[in-house]
């Protein structure tokens, strides 16, 4: 039985692991891959789905894509029969499984690791930035994935046959799960052949059991010619891989694609609950990276002597997991791409790290302070970098395929209703249908059929596009430039515009960092209706300045104020000026062209008084030589 303390340690570890991945939960916005088992969960749509059975008047939707099944779906639709369907729902259901599969690890690892390695596993996994924020964001999906994975191993000495079943469910609810069950696999093989044999009568159940575990992803595939091996099953070695591997260990991959670059220029949160402790997040989160590399390198070097004094199949078995699945996915069709599929390894390195360090204090106590010190280091370094995670949900909102903004267009287009919405670009569609299916809201995402120009149908598909551009009904969805990901149907779509096809934009809505993210058009000509944003007016002083000349800024509107802006360089994207300068009573300052300015245009998007809320800007100044 754990001790009371033990029983303390293992709570606050549930604790933390709760606090970073359920904290503002709504943040960042809502993203594509995420909500990917949408079609499943509304009855609307669930005939949409890539492969389903009709029984009767039910539609059971059974694979979202070739290589995603739609557990997640089901349990979902379960789901919010008891909780109210919303972002924080939907998110707070992958977050309960993590919470689950970090109390199964601790569990699986005390009983073969004893309670020292178990303590050091469960603090370094409830702490560790990609398990946490993986789980809380299910973008790959990975959360089940995880949930089931130690299920498996949990029940497995009692009942093969009912952990090769959770094995089966996790390979329905992603293909690349066999990855980890080859990997599971070769280890077992290797470091207990023994124990294999002797479990030998068991393997036809188990097999069995594995079988109609994954049974609706096999049906699928029988019935369209193994349409998931045509798509994924390719060998391929491309080196760059391992930089998602390095991104996954070090724990910063996330703030990257939720606007690390813009935390230092965002407002302080303000539109939130407790914006204090979110605003707390901002100073300890000064860490971009946890020390886990260095960490496990430290323990290969140990290796030799672990594998001398301590258990060899201790120290081989999470070691051995971790890399026989990561050689699977390094060597698939666009695997280990992603840090998505990079964490299926998770918590082996952990464990592995766990054990290297506590097996010299296990022989030697008086070094016991060593491997304590290491692993409080490491979890303190966790620990900011979570905050640091924290601090850019709730200063930047995300930002592009994370961006609240998409909130905000929500609440736009539930105020257009019978009207149908066409996506032309990727990333609209799951979370707009999500949000919106109460008003019934659909968007099409019509911009696959665009994305190739040199295709047979091109011509075939810009003038369907024309077609639905002349009716009044029709609104479209674009990213700005800077943000948009597949360019091909934005393109056909402005050429379709400057040729005659007169449309005009009613909406734009911008990040909370100030950088504009999605633009809606309808039919009509520009100039038909007022500008549905009042531009804030920025002057230079002379409009053409060379290097380390002195020009004036002047924006009345603002006087008296210090100011941020959001500026271009030769209509490009650049950046935030975080409070660039004050302004007079008559809204002027004087500045100076920095000596090693680019040659460049320099164009005003967005301006605000330094915290406060952005506005759209226009004006330039051109740096000359």
């Amino acid at each position: 039985m754990p001790s009371r303390a033990e029983t303390v340690a293992v709570v606050a570890c549930l604790v933390v692991f709760l606090f970073f991945a359920a904290a503002w939960i709504h943040l960042p916005g809502p993203q594509m891959d995420e909500f990917l088992p949408v079609p499943a969960v509304l009855p609307s749509l669930r005939p949409t789905t890539l492969y389903n059975l009709q029984l009767g008047r039910h539609t059971v939707p059974l694979m979202i894509m070739s290589y995603v099944g739609a557990l997640k779906g089901w349990l979902l639709s379960l789901w919010f029969v008891l909780i109210p369907r919303g972002v924080p729902g939907y998110r707070l259901l992958g977050i309960l499984a993590g919470l689950a599969t970090l109390w199964l690890a601790y569990r699986f690892t005390r009983r073969y690791w004893g309670r020292p390695v178990s303590l050091l596993l469960a603090a370094l996994l409830a702490t560790d930035p990609s398990f946490v924020h993986t789980t809380r964001l299910d973008y790959g999906p990975v959360a089940l994935m995880q949930l089931l994975k130690m299920g498996a191993l949990c029940v497995f000495p009692r009942s093969p046959a009912a952990a090769c079943f959770l094995l089966g469910l996790a390979v329905w609810d992603k293909a690349n799960f066999v990855w980890f069950v080859a990997g599971l696999g070769a280890t077992l093989v290797i470091l207990f052949p023994r124990d294999i044999l002797g479990r030998l009568r068991q393997l036809p159940l188990a097999a069995v059991a594995f079988l109609l575990g994954a049974s609706p992803f096999l049906a699928f595939n029988l019935s369209q010619r193994a349409q998931t091996w045509q798509e994924r099953g390719r060998f391929e070695i491309r080196w760059s891989k391992l930089g998602q591997a390095e991104g996954t260990l070090n724990g910063d991959f996330m703030s990257a694609l939720a606007g690390e670059d813009h935390l230092d220029t965002s407002p302080p949160a303000h539109d939130l609950v407790f914006p204090w402790l979110a605003n707390a997040m901002y100073p300890l989160g000064r860490l971009r990276q946890t020390i886990l590399l260095p960490l496990l390198g430290l323990s290969l070097l140990l290796l030799p002597l672990n594998l001398a004094i301590g258990s060899p199949r201790a120290l081989l078995f999470p070691l051995l997991v971790s890399l026989f699945t990561y050689a699977c996915m390094f060597v698939t069709f666009d695997g280990g791409s992603s840090v998505h599929h990079v964490i299926m390894v998770y918590p082996f390195p952990l464990l592995f790290l766990a054990v290297s360090l506590w097996t010299p204090a296990a022989r030697w106590p008086r070094l016991r302070v060593i491997p304590l010190a290491l692993a409080a280091a490491a979890i303190l370094v966790n620990l900011s970098v979570n905050a640091r995670h924290l601090a850019i949900y709730t200063r930047t909102g995300g930002t592009g395929d994370f961006s609240d903004a998409s909130y905000r267009l929500y609440h736009f287009l539930s105020q257009q209703p019978g009207r149908k919405l066409y996506a032309l670009d990727w990333g609209f569609s799951n979370p707009l249908i999500f949000l919106g299916a109460r008003q019934n809201l659909f968007v099409d995402d019509i911009f696959f059929s665009l994305n190739n120009p040199s295709g047979p149908d091109h011509a075939k598909e810009v003038a369907r596009l024309r077609g639905l551009m002349q009716d009044p009904n029709n609104i479209f969805l674009l990213h700005t430039p800077p943000r948009t990901l597949f360019p091909a149907a934005a393109t056909a779509f402005h050429s379709l515009s400057d040729a005659g096809v007169p449309m005009r934009q009613i909406a734009a809505f911008d990040e909370r960092t100030g950088q504009p993210i999605y633009e809606v058009y309808e039919s009509g000509h520009p100039d038909s209706r007022p500008d549905f944003r009042s531009a804030v007016v920025v002057r230079f002083f002379p409009p053409i300045a060379r290097r380390s000349q002195s020009y004036v800024i002047e924006v009345p509107e603002l006087a008296n104020q210090w100011i941020d802006l959001v500026y271009h360089v030769d209509q490009s994207a650049a950046g935030t000026a975080t409070r660039f300068c004050r302004l007079d009573s008559q809204g002027r300052a004087t500045m100076t062209v920095p000596p090693d300015h680019p040659i460049a245009t320099v164009a005003i998007t967005q301006i605000r008084p330094s915290g406060g809320e952005w506005r759209p800007a226009r004006g330039s100044i051109q740096v000359i030589p």
